[in-house]
């Protein structure tokens, strides 16, 4: 997404004016969409602030490129202060590919590592379990937002600071008409190599990637391509020698620029219009119609205490799904459910074999950790029925409350405000001065309920869809 500004000379100016308006409008009108629609996949896990931040930069970089492109349009005086800040506008997008692609990385990572929670060996050595804690933290964090800046921090400073050196020796006539200069070199090739280097790393973890992913590697290999060429193209330009063939090789990368920005914007905003969302759906903590609950829900009729867990224990498997304290009928047969074609998401957590395949499908989802809760809530309740105590109850509701509802803990899971004070309020009160047991088992109920309720909201018809569902219900 590479331009540069050819100054004082109008040859490609009206090419240039024409397509900086288009891309500006493109910019004004689709920004409060992406702002809007940050959560949808398609746009949060393209580290939409970053993303947004680079399309922003490029623009304004094209509108002052297409300005110093027409006769009288900038002042010579004015011409050094537009080379600085286009050159810090180009700095700021090729550092953004790599950020980006990272964070993308590490997000395909987080389930990965996430599943070996349901390893009961890794959960009853501390070791084990300390050691893939501390890894869950550092992949949670640079699979955020922040992790992401991180990253762009580290490939801007840099690469920024050795732009500055040679802007601060460059000469602004040279570069005004085209005659190869070493800033205008150092640009061009710093853009090439990063974007290169950037294109090998979404080639190499791209072809890994699970093919739910596909929307979403398709516009990186897209925008990846573009941008290279585009590249190579103003390198040829810089190096040809021939004033022509370099201002042609700008003109043509410029509409390139508008190509690349357009695939990079409209794409995820095509699947939001025709309403081909990416398969992942985030949880939402926003009000749903008490008509759509009961439409996809059929949770309530079942017991929390039927439907949710526990910590790990020595003498719990964690591949032990019945119900506690359900007898075997509870155990819902595959061919049963596929009968009366009830699905619930207690059933499936009690099927083991619809239980594998609703993992795979929410690590795919990146929303395991709404499963993860509902089995630690689960083996919380029998080992707090193994032992009743004080001591106990509190050491496994910490360990809960650390690793699920606590602000950017590294499971956390999206729980309404009202629902953590009351959670709090209830521990509080059942950790009294003498144990209450039975406040005690159910102290994480209203949690695991909601839990179970946008579980069933956003995932349950998307599960059943699923060819994963498809091929156990088929058995």
């Amino acid at each position: 997404m590479a331009v540069r500004s050819m100054g004082r000379t109008n040859e490609y100016g009206p090419l240039k004016v024409f397509f900086a308006i288009a891309q500006t409008l493109l910019i004004v009108v689709c920004s409060p969409i992406i702002i809007h629609e940050r959560d949808q996949p398609m746009v949060k896990y393209r580290s939409w602030t970053i993303n947004l931040a680079a399309c922003l930069a490029i623009t304004i970089r094209s509108i002052i490129d297409a300005c110093t492109s027409m006769d009288g349009w900038v002042d010579y005086e004015t011409l050094p202060f537009t080379f600085w800040l286009k050159n810090i506008c180009l700095t700021i997008t090729v550092c953004s590919y790599g950020p980006i692609y990272l964070r993308h990385y590490y997000l395909l990572r987080l389930p990965v590592l996430q599943t070996q929670l349901f390893n009961y060996e890794t959960m009853v050595d501390p070791e084990k379990y300390k050691k893939l804690s501390r890894s869950l933290v550092r992949t949670k964090f640079l699979s955020s937002e922040a992790g992401a800046w991180m990253f762009f921090a580290i490939n801007f400073i840099p690469l920024m600071g050795i732009g500055i050196y040679y802007l601060l020796n460059a000469n602004f006539d040279e570069m005004a008409i085209g005659i190869p200069n070493p800033a205008d070199l150092y640009m061009v090739k710093m853009c090439v190599s990063v974007i290169f280097i950037s294109s090998l790393f979404v080639i190499w973890y791209g072809a890994g990637a699970p093919k739910e992913n596909f929307h979403i590697m398709k516009q990186f290999y897209v925008v990846t391509v573009s941008s290279l060429i585009t590249a190579t193209v103003l390198l040829i330009g810089v190096t040809s020698g021939d004033l022509h063939t370099n201002r042609l090789c700008f003109a043509i990368a410029f509409v390139m620029t508008f190509l690349t920005l357009s695939v990079d914007i409209l794409m995820p905003l095509q699947y939001l219009v025709t309403n081909q969302r990416y398969n992942t759906v985030v949880l939402s903590s926003s009000k749903k119609s008490k008509a759509h609950k009961r439409k996809y829900m059929g949770i309530h009729a079942h017991k929390m205490a039927g439907s949710n867990g526990v910590i790990l224990s020595s003498e719990t498997n964690v591949n032990d799904y019945s119900s506690t304290g359900s007898d075997s009928s509870s155990k819902i047969s595959t061919q049963t459910s596929k009968k009366s074609g009830t699905y619930t998401i207690p059933k499936i957590i009690d099927s083991p074999p619809l239980r594998d395949a609703f993992c795979q499908y929410l690590a795919r989802e990146f929303s395991l950790e709404n499963l993860l809760f509902l089995e630690t809530v689960r083996l919380y309740k029998e080992k707090v029925r193994q032992v009743p105590t004080i001591a106990n109850v509190k050491q496994i509701s910490d360990k809960i409350m650390t690793e699920f509802i606590a602000p950017n803990s590294v499971n956390e899971v999206n729980l309404p405000k009202k629902d953590v004070n009351k959670l709090t309020a209830a521990l509080h009160t059942a950790l009294g001065n003498a144990l209450n047991v039975e406040l005690a088992l159910t102290v994480f109920d209203d949690a695991a309920r909601h839990i179970e309720e946008m579980l069933a909201l956003n995932h349950l018809r998307k599960f059943q869809a699923s060819p994963l569902f498809e091929n156990i219900v088929s058995v």
